[in-house]
């Protein structure tokens, strides 16, 4: 019997891989430069709801918790810090993230897995 995942099961699975390419790409807090790769966490700019930018890698930092935590309760500070950080290509991420369109979960996830093999 074969079992079919639902979107959200698919949505998780790239969410995972995603997560774990970054942390394995960026093994310390990108904002304070501490943790370890398996307590490091990626924090999206621009938020997971807009899939157009969900899995790009300009939109995401690898942080500790308690940065994490620090630039979900200062989103003023995280802004001025993400503007600094990225320059320029803070305004074309943001052209991107309101551009609609649908995502091929399929070739993101092949792409992820690819990915990953760097650094295996």
């Amino acid at each position: 019997m074969k079992v079919y995942k639902t979107r959200k099961d698919e949505i998780k699975e790239l969410d995972k891989l995603f997560s774990e390419y970054l942390r394995k790409k960026i093994s310390c807090c990108e904002r304070c430069g501490g943790a370890t790769s398996r307590k490091l966490q990626v924090h999206h700019f621009i938020r997971r709801r807009n899939y157009s930018v969900r899995y790009d890698d300009e939109n995401c930092v690898v942080l500790c918790g308690g940065c994490h935590m620090y630039f979900h309760s200062h989103p003023i500070e995280e802004i001025e810090w993400t503007q600094n950080r990225l320059g320029d290509r803070y305004d074309l991420l943001r052209a991107r993230s309101i551009q609609t369109r649908t995502i091929d979960r399929e070739l993101i996830k092949l792409d992820l897995r690819e990915r990953l093999k760097e650094y295996e």
